[in-house]
């Protein structure tokens, strides 16, 4: 009985981690020991890998959706850059027209660069839009990762890394802001 034999037997019974749950059913189904070895091989493999795994994930998901906004936000820019190149261009033209046929000729080309404009500025604002609510759902799962991390699974008390990180801050901000006498109690950090 340990804290990774339980995490490994918590995962198989709530059945959360499919990849441990079918290799822990095929050791039982071949008979093979539970032994220490495993039970490591196991907790590395399948527990610590997909923390890992999912962070990777999300940063992966991050990036994708910072490089549609900023392909989003390029593309408008350099519409609206060509747009406006029209426009001085029409502009000089239109100066210089005197037959009226010309010269609408010449405005509906300009209101449909408008209405071409103003759509690629549309489409820019929807996907920004959509990547500001994926951006708040992988913040979401993020921060959710963050906590599976920094706690143990199976009693969601703090795991040992986030103790010692915990601990630590409390030591640094005792020493530093340390009274005549007598110790804060751990009550008031919380």
């Amino acid at each position: 009985a340990n804290p990774i034999n339980y995490a490994i037997c918590y995962e198989y019974i709530t059945g959360k981690n499919a990849t441990l749950t079918k290799a822990f059913s095929l050791l039982l189904q071949e008979g093979k020991p539970f032994t220490q070895a495993v039970s490591l091989e196991f907790y590395g493999k399948y527990i610590c890998n997909a923390s890992l795994e999912s962070f990777e994930n999300l940063n992966h998901q991050f990036q994708k959706v910072i490089d549609q906004a900023t392909c989003a936000i390029s593309d408008t820019y350099n519409r609206a850059e060509e747009t406006n190149d029209n426009f001085q261009k029409k502009s000089t033209l239109l100066e210089n027209l005197s037959e009226t046929v010309d010269i609408r000729v010449l405005l509906r080309e300009i209101i449909q660069e408008t209405q071409s404009l103003a759509l690629t500025s549309q489409t820019m604002q929807t996907k920004l839009q959509g990547a500001g609510h994926e951006i708040e759902q992988l913040r979401s799962e993020l921060s959710q990762m963050q906590r599976i991390a920094k706690t143990d699974g199976l009693t969601g008390l703090l795991n040992r890394r986030a103790f010692d990180q915990t601990l630590e801050h409390l030591v640094d901000q005792e020493v530093s802001e340390a009274p005549v006498y007598g110790y804060r109690s751990i009550q008031t950090y919380q």
